[in-house]
């Protein structure tokens, strides 16, 4: 009895003391797993950062992609419209004869051509629109004030007064265009005002021809 009683002191210290050697492994473990934490929290949370970069930069990328694009689209627009020149030769007085000029140096064509002219016939205040209508690439439409008094002579019989200064067309896209004396912008204006008397002048009494150089 007293040694079986002594085998069995013998096996629990054994036991204990195995319990004693694998307590600092498991603190070790716990440890790395506590690490393990840290550097996996950290990596995500480097990963979202890298992440809100790259889309940061590719929504900026974008961004300055569709500007370029919409000023590229812009210069493709206005590139007809600046090669359309419409002008009044001579002074708008009335003892003068000015001739209303269009040319289209593009190699599109242009429509509804309206050139506004405000007069005063009878006394009485009025806009007559000279219209050149659609003139086609590389052409030249224009009509004097002679010209378009032989044509309607009733309308410009009694006229004492008359002035100029806008002049609208539409491109080949269907943008409409104000040139004006500064320079040919989008048009945003009505054209045809309420309260205004108007009357509409072909320009077909007038001359139509090809520009040289085009």
């Amino acid at each position: 009895m007293g040694k079986s009683m002594r085998g069995q002191h013998g096996r629990l210290h054994k036991v204990a003391a195995k319990r004693r050697s694998n307590a600092p492994s498991k603190a070790r473990g716990a440890r790395w797993v506590e690490i393990g934490g840290v550097v996996g929290g950290l990596a995500a949370g480097i990963g979202l950062i890298f992440t809100g970069i790259v889309t940061y930069y590719g929504v900026r990328t974008s961004q300055q992609q569709l500007e370029q694009q919409e000023e590229e689209e812009n210069k493709e627009i206005s590139a007809q419209a600046d090669k359309v020149d419409i002008r009044k030769e001579g002074f708008l007085l009335p003892f003068e004869d000015p001739a209303f000029v269009v040319e289209n140096y593009s190699r599109q064509t242009i429509r509804n051509v309206l050139i506004p002219v405000a007069v005063l016939v009878d006394g009485k205040d009025k806009v007559y629109l000279i219209s050149a209508g659609t003139v086609p690439p590389c052409t030249t439409r224009s009509v004097s004030f002679a010209e378009l008094r032989k044509a309607s002579p009733t309308a410009f019989k009694n006229l004492s007064a008359y002035s100029s200064s806008d002049a609208y067309f539409t491109d080949s896209r269907g943008q409409r265009w104000k040139q004006t004396g500064s320079g040919t912008e989008k048009s945003e204006d009505e054209e045809v005002q309420e309260g205004k008397v108007y009357a509409m002048f072909p320009m077909d009494a007038g001359r139509t021809d090809r520009l040289p150089d085009c």
